[in-house]
């Protein structure tokens, strides 16, 4: 066998048994011969990912809490993804909101345990992970609130009656601070401003084309008005100000079309006009996908609802399984690719969600394709 260290050759057959140096010798040599095998695989997964299509993973509703185990989560998504999907990278990661349930402080920290070992796993750096806070991402604080008293009108003797009624006072806008938190552990450098008017995020990526813009529409709930659900414009209006995305991706927390729908639906009309022609959004904890404006192919905007990532069953719809989406986006950012998976029990494997329509008539299939 020659030496991996210099140009010396040796004779196992010459040297026996007993020379255990010249067997762990070739122990070694195997060794690296191995080792460069797997290097040359890896390699070639890398080529083989980079001219591929870029991939999208979109989670949301993960409600983690202090019970919640990360690998119990974590190992069923990277299994399909691996496995069934034969992802080995991902180009982005996006979290449409809820991230611990209630806002509890242990779920933040299993939050955080999950997606530092999500990125770690696929190849992600910070700068290719978009959040946005959902409903359950704020503070429910009594202290943010004032309480003056207002007239009610009259008691059945003409007295005047009056009323406590909470009127949000300098603390208010803190009450995402947990979100905040959360956001700079991440990015490090990059603080989330209490500001609403200063709540979104543009990521532009000049390598690929696609811009995200994440924006905050649950900047109006609190403990006393559960169901608001908004975009704010200030912050809207900045986010578009850097002109016409190649492919722009909107991200928030609540619904666009159905039950429980952001409200100002005028707005969202300028983000097609900006060049985003895709909503991803969680929050109804069902998949929720639709188009808007379908008469007119340059102002249409694609919503794909992300469903419920980690929603306890009773908390889901009936029979609605806990979900998630891959997006694959051809380098030209022409066509879009969607992939629903599913996962019907917290114990069992993720699989296809087969509901829209086939090629054939009463076929099923579980992905899509989106035109841009």
């Amino acid at each position: 066998v020659n030496c991996p260290e210099c140009d010396k050759t040796y004779s196992l057959m010459a040297a026996g048994a007993t020379r255990t140096d010249l067997t762990a010798l070739k122990t070694e040599i195997e060794a690296r011969k191995q080792m460069s095998v797997r290097a040359v695989a890896d390699q070639m997964e890398k080529m083989k990912d980079s001219a591929g299509p870029l991939r999208i993973l979109h989670l949301s509703d993960l409600h983690f809490t202090a019970e919640s185990r990360v690998d119990t989560m974590l190992q069923p998504l990277e299994a399909d993804l691996r496995n069934k999907l034969l992802v080995t990278a991902l180009d982005y990661l996006v979290v449409s909101g809820d991230f611990a349930d209630k806002c509890n402080e242990q779920g933040w920290d299993r939050a955080r345990e999950f997606l530092v070992e999500l990125m770690k796993e696929f190849g992600l750096n910070p700068q290719r992970v978009i959040l946005t806070p959902g409903n359950h991402d704020y503070v429910r604080n009594e202290d943010s609130f004032d309480y003056p008293w207002v007239p009610d009108g009259q008691d059945k003797d003409g007295s005047p009656v009056v009323r406590a009624v909470p009127k949000p006072n300098t603390k208010y806008n803190s009450r995402f601070q947990r979100f905040a938190n959360f956001y700079h552990s991440l990015y490090s450098v990059q603080p989330y401003p209490d500001d609403p008017a200063l709540q979104f995020d543009v990521k532009d990526d000049p390598d690929t084309g696609l811009r995200f813009l994440a924006l905050n529409s649950a900047w109006e709930v609190d403990q006393f008005h559960l169901e608001r659900a908004s975009l704010n414009n200030h912050a809207l209006s900045s986010g578009l100000r850097k002109g016409k995305a190649k492919l722009g991706i909107a991200v928030w927390h609540h619904a666009v079309t159905g039950n429980r729908k952001v409200a100002d639906t005028e707005g969202i009309k300028r983000l097609a006009e900006a060049g985003y022609h895709i909503v991803l959004h969680g929050d109804v904890h069902e998949e929720r996908d639709d188009m808007l404006h379908h008469l007119d192919p340059g102002q249409r905007i694609y919503v794909i609802g992300g469903g419920a990532f980690g929603t306890a069953g009773k908390d889901r719809p009936e029979s609605t399984p806990r979900l998630y989406s891959l997006l694959e986006v051809e380098r030209d950012l022409s066509r879009v690719r969607v992939k629903r998976r599913q996962q019907r029990t917290a114990e069992g494997p993720y699989g296809a969600y087969a509901i829209y329509p086939g090629p054939n008539e009463g076929t099923k299939v579980s992905e899509y394709e989106i035109v841009v």
